[in-house]
């Protein structure tokens, strides 16, 4: 572990030139070998490409085969294909060992090199090996391999717990194979540039754009990157930087993750023409201090209230958290203490606990919840569900809670397919929900294995992963009794305020 720390230190620091890690993982493969000495000898009558791919066979033996098939390559003893065809299922075996895949790569490298480039591209994004992916990187800076730039942002954009971001070997050979930028010029240029990769070109630009939000966490050089785009929104070929261009100057947000670009690129479909329309005549008309931390969470919540509450489009953001607080005085509430630590208070529900998080958008959505669940068919349709999640042991249910267009509310359930089902206590989004997410409120679920969830009355920190991930503000009914529903609302950065009880008529 030590030794991988030093490489991966080295290779941050030096921004993989020279060789280094390639010349250093070479030393440590030969005093391997030479400290293995005789142990595990390979047997004269055998196939040497069979040593090199029997996973059975001690490290230094394969390393030693591996080293005989590449020099019979090159006496062209064996046959080409073949030896590639070998060299290429240990380079692909996350199974094998580094120190087999490295001088794999090493022999592939001596043949087909675009061939090889070619592999390597592929390999990046799934490879969690970090010896292996340090080589690459060294090989690719020090044969100018820049066009494995987009591979390594989306190796990078794997959420890994180390190195941390700024030691990734990733970032390092991002840099070094483009000399004179930075980073998130480099990132930003992969998103923008469409990629003609028919299987993962898409998924390429959308790890980007996720590497390029977790790099800019305040969305500052996001925003300044668009602003400075040189060409017009209107006269851009590429139809998915287009709607970023376009979405982020009408509706005032700029997605912070890939889910959340998928979103704004479906606001924009001819389909959602008519809410898109709306909600960006709504948003053209905010003020600054509206408009501080404006997400694209926040678009729903402002058309519903321009059109069904013109009066709260006026008011500031202490205006509208004064109504919250005289709205929840002396409602009951259920904090949930599911996680509690001895010596630690878990963390509160209040308003006065919360008021940090939110937004002069937020106070205006938690408004909005507000008045959704004070709705006679809205409790009457979350009362029914929760029976039905109650009976169902495989998953807890959820959906999306929106308005109707007569200033009404509707709670519409969407409960995960089969292959999501992964147990009583785990809610995972629909496609269907997703898609009728896009102009809704709210996402919303259930907390209702057994009648009495007090426990557990509130958001979990897996239910905040899901807000951030998705980029939404969301509500979570928590079973009290059979008859008494707990309210929660949430959002990405941890802002929560329990909404107090619903209850069956």
């Amino acid at each position: 572990m030590r030794t991988q720390q030093r490489q991966r230190g080295a290779l941050h620091r030096r921004g993989v030139t020279g060789g280094v890690i390639a010349a250093g993982l070479l030393a440590a493969l030969t005093l391997g070998l030479t400290l293995s000495g005789c142990a595990g000898g390979q047997r004269g009558d055998r196939d040497p490409m069979a040593v090199a791919a029997d996973r059975e066979a001690h490290t230094s033996v394969r390393v030693r085969a591996i080293e005989e098939v590449a020099r019979r390559a090159r006496d062209g003893e064996i046959d080409h294909e073949r030896h590639r065809e070998v060299m290429k299922r240990i380079t692909w075996g996350a199974g094998n060992p580094s120190i087999v895949r490295i001088p794999a790569i090493d022999a592939l490298l001596e043949g087909d090199e675009a061939d090889t480039r070619a592999m390597l591209a592929l390999m990046l994004p799934r490879e969690t090996h970090w010896p292996v992916i340090e080589h690459i990187s060294a090989v690719a800076v020090e044969r100018g391999w820049d066009e494995l730039t987009p591979a390594f942002v989306r190796s990078w954009s794997r959420v890994v717990a180390e190195p941390p971001d700024d030691q990734r070997p990733e970032r390092a050979a991002i840099l070094a194979l483009n000399p004179g930028r930075t980073v998130d010029s480099v990132v930003f240029e992969v998103f923008a540039t469409p990629n003609e990769d028919a299987l993962f070109g898409e998924r390429t630009r959308l790890d980007a754009w996720t590497l390029l939000c977790r790099l800019d966490s305040t969305g500052s050089r996001i925003r300044d990157l668009l602003r400075t785009h040189p060409v017009a929104p209107e006269e851009v070929d590429d139809p998915l930087l287009a709607d970023l261009l376009i979405g982020a100057r009408d509706l005032g947000a700029v997605p912070t993750t890939g889910e959340q670009l998928e979103w704004m690129r479906a606001l924009r479909r001819p389909e959602a023409r008519s809410f898109y329309e709306e909600a960006k005549a709504a948003v053209a008309g905010l003020e600054a201090e509206q408009l501080e931390g404006f997400e694209l969470r926040h678009v729903s919540g402002v058309r519903w209230a321009a059109r069904h509450r013109p009066a709260w489009m006026e008011r500031s953001r202490a205006e509208l958290l004064s109504e919250i607080r005289r709205r929840v005085a002396g409602r009951r509430v259920y904090e949930r203490h599911a996680e509690t630590v001895p010596g630690v208070r878990p963390p509160r529900e209040t308003l006065d606990a919360n008021e940090r998080h939110f937004v002069w958008g937020d106070a205006l959505l938690i408004l909005i919840a507000d008045e959704a669940i004070q709705h006679a068919g809205v409790v009457e349709a979350l009362m029914t569900q929760a029976d039905a999640d109650r009976k169902d042991t495989t998953t807890e249910y959820g959906g999306v809670l929106d308005a109707t267009d007569d200033g009404g509310f509707v709670a519409l359930l969407y409960p995960p397919r089969p292959a999501q089902r992964l147990g009583d206590n785990r809610f995972v989004a629909s496609p269907e929900l997703l898609e009728r997410g896009h102009t809704a409120l709210f996402h919303y679920h259930f907390h209702a294995r057994r009648a009495d969830e007090r426990e557990y009355a509130g958001p979990s920190p897996g239910d905040f992963e899901y807000a951030q991930r998705f980029g939404r503000s969301c509500m979570v009914f928590s079973s009290i009794t059979l008859d008494i529903l707990n309210a929660d609302y949430f959002q990405p950065n941890g802002g929560r305020l329990d909404l107090g009880e619903i209850r069956r008529d």
